[in-house]
Order: C-alpha cells, then sequence, then structure tokens
C-alpha cells in the first residue's frame, strides 16, 4: 500500500508469513515484525483481505508512486502484479471497495506504533 502524504510517499509491505514493513521516500522507515504476535497476525490479516480484493484490482505493469491525497495498493499474485487505488479521505471515511483493504493496512501501521511506543518507554 502506497499513500501519498504530502512531502513523502508511506509504503506499506505485508507478507503471508507475516512479515511487514513500513517505508518513507523521505528515508526511513521500520522493517520486519514478524516476532510480534499482534503485527504479525494484522500482516497476515491485510494479505488476507487483499486477497477477497483482488477484484477491485487490475493487471498492471506500472508502478508510479501516488500523489498526495492518492492511495495505491498493489497485489503481487502468481499472475503478475495488479494495482488499485482510491481517495485517502474516502478510504479514511471507510469509504468505497477498497475501504476494507485500507483498514486492514492501517491495522499492521497501528501495530508498528505500538512497538516503537513501547520500545520509547523502556529505560
Amino acid at each position: 500500500m502506497d499513500m501519498g502524504l504530502g512531502k513523502a510517499v508511506a509504503t506499506l509491505t505485508s507478507f503471508l508469513s507475516g512479515d511487514a514493513s513500513l517505508y518513507y521516500s523521505t528515508g526511513g522507515g521500520v522493517l520486519g515484525g514478524v516476532g510480534h504476535a499482534a503485527l504479525r497476525d494484522a500482516a497476515k490479516a491485510f494479505v488476507r483481505v487483499a486477497s477477497d480484493s483482488l477484484d477491485q484490482t487490475s493487471q498492471t505493469s506500472d508502478h508510479p508512486l501516488p500523489a498526495t491525497g492518492q492511495v495505491y495498493f498493489y497485489l503481487v499474485t502468481p499472475e503478475g502484479w495488479r494495482r488499485a487505488e482510491a481517495k485517502y479521505t474516502e478510504l479514511m471515511a471507510g469509504q468505497g471497495a477498497l475501504a476494507a483493504l485500507f483498514g486492514a493496512g492501517q491495522d499492521v501501521i497501528t501495530q508498528f506504533r505500538k512497538i516503537e511506543e513501547s520500545r520509547a518507554k523502556q529505560p
């Protein structure tokens, strides 16, 4: 899931193994997460919802980054790459055919945030 957020693009990757990463086009990010049960479960759920959303995607060979306010979903299937796109504001409002997929991606991001908050509290 690529999200156009003004001066940067945030890219979330998730795999059926439960591994996930969050990258920022301005540099940095968070890798892994598979060692944390809640994040692993969220990543797997995101992949399952993506699988259920295949009919909302179309075959693609292009991989452009989204403009500000856009969200692109890229799915890798045995038949190749697929893409869908939606407006960030609509997805945040729970609207549109991709709202469930976006919500599942946000759950993964929430788990990353909880891990980071927990680490920050440690002495």
